[in-house]
């Protein structure tokens, strides 16, 4: 596994309509704090702490010593769709539209759909 892949956790849940294929996705993203409007994201989705962590000195210079941060977000897909709940946390947290095309299969991803809906976020604000 490289540095830029997250494992995907495959569990499986039997259910009264049979079988359903679960998986979890941890991403990790960038936040600044912003003296008006508190923590907010900046960047894409990162398949790794260590490459979030790389542009946190970028950040910082970028936004004149602001505080940063990396965080940890846990997507959940059943059947290979995202939960509601994991939609929810990437709109109100992380003011990231989810993506309308991610679907993930069973087996390992090299690179996870979110890094290409950088600029979609929610209200037709972009995000830095």
């Amino acid at each position: 596994m490289s540095a830029t892949t997250a494992p995907i956790e495959n569990t499986t849940a039997n259910a009264n309509s049979g079988c359903l294929s679960r998986m979890v996705r941890r991403v990790f993203f960038t936040m600044v704090q912003h003296p008006k409007y508190g923590w907010m994201r900046v960047g894409k989705a990162y398949a790794s702490k260590n490459s979030a962590q790389e542009w946190v000195p970028f950040v910082r210079s970028y936004w004149r010593g602001l505080r940063t941060k990396v965080v940890s977000c846990t997507l959940r897909f059943v059947d290979g769709k995202l939960t509601a709940a994991s939609e929810k946390t990437l709109d109100v947290k992380f003011n990231m539209a989810p993506p309308d095309n991610l679907e993930i299969t069973s087996g390992e991803r090299t690179a996870i759909e979110l890094a290409n809906t950088e600029g979609q976020t929610r209200g037709g604000s972009r995000v830095v």
